[in-house]
C-alpha cells in the first residue's frame, strides 16, 4: 500500500511539475514539433531518444518534483518543532519566505540570461524588464540581492520578537536552509530540462 501510494503521489507531482516548469517557467525550452522528421534511420531514433531521456529528463523530473515536496516537508518539520504555538503564522511566514527567495533568485536568473521563459508567462515580468532597462542589469541584480537579504532579516527579527516560538535559532536555520535548498533544487530542474532539450535538438540536427 505504501509503494502504491508513492506511485500515485509521484504521478500527481509529475503532473504539477509539468504545468509549473514546462508550461510556465521554462516555456522557451521546447522541442519543435517536427524536430525528428529529418531522421531517416528510425531504428536508431528510439535508443537515442531513450538514452537522452534517462540521462537528462529523469533528473529534471526528480528535481522538479522535489521543489514541490520541499515546502510541504518544511511545513511538517516546523509543525513538529513548534507543536504548541500558532502554527498558521509560523508555517505561513516560513513558506512565504522560502517561495519569495526562490522567486527572486529565478527573476535574477531571468534578468541575467533571459532564457527560462518566465517573461512569457507572468505579467509582472514587465516590471522587472523595465527595471533592468532603466537601472541596468547590474543594478537590478543588486536590488534583487538586497530584497533577498532584507526579507530574511525581516523574518529573523519577527521570529526573535515572537514569544511563542521555541527553538528560534534552530527554526531560522531550518527555514533559511530550506530556502537555499529550494533554490538549488529548482536551478537543477531548469538546467536538466534545458540540457535535455538542447541534446535532443542537437541529435535531431
Amino acid at each position: 500500500m505504501v509503494l502504491a501510494a508513492s506511485v500515485v503521489v509521484g504521478l500527481q507531482l509529475n503532473a504539477v511539475r509539468f504545468l509549473l516548469y514546462e508550461r510556465a517557467l521554462c516555456r522557451t525550452q521546447r522541442l519543435p514539433p517536427n524536430a525528428f522528421k529529418t531522421i531517416q534511420n528510425q531504428a536508431t531514433l528510439l535508443p537515442v531518444f531513450t538514452s537522452t531521456l534517462e540521462e537528462n529528463f529523469r533528473y529534471h523530473q526528480f528535481f522538479g518534483s522535489m521543489t514541490l515536496v520541499l515546502p510541504l516537508l518544511e511545513a511538517g518539520w516546523l509543525k513538529y518543532m513548534n507543536p504548541n504555538v500558532a502554527q498558521l503564522a509560523v508555517i505561513s511566514g516560513a513558506l512565504l519566505l522560502t517561495l519569495s527567495i526562490a522567486f527572486l533568485m529565478f527573476v535574477l536568473h531571468e534578468i541575467g540570461t533571459g532564457t527560462a521563459g518566465l517573461k512569457e508567462y507572468l505579467l509582472c515580468m514587465n516590471f522587472w524588464k523595465t527595471l533592468g532597462q532603466r537601472v541596468g542589469k547590474q543594478r537590478a541584480k543588486i536590488v534583487i540581492w538586497i530584497a533577498t537579504v532584507v526579507s530574511v532579516a525581516v523574518y529573523a527579527v519577527w521570529l526573535c520578537l515572537s514569544q511563542d516560538v521555541v527553538n528560534q535559532s534552530l527554526t531560522l536555520l531550518l527555514v533559511v536552509g530550506f530556502a537555499i535548498l529550494e533554490v538549488i533544487t529548482g536551478a537543477n530542474a531548469i538546467v536538466a530540462l534545458r540540457r535535455y532539450v538542447e541534446r535532443l535538438t542537437s541529435l535531431a540536427k
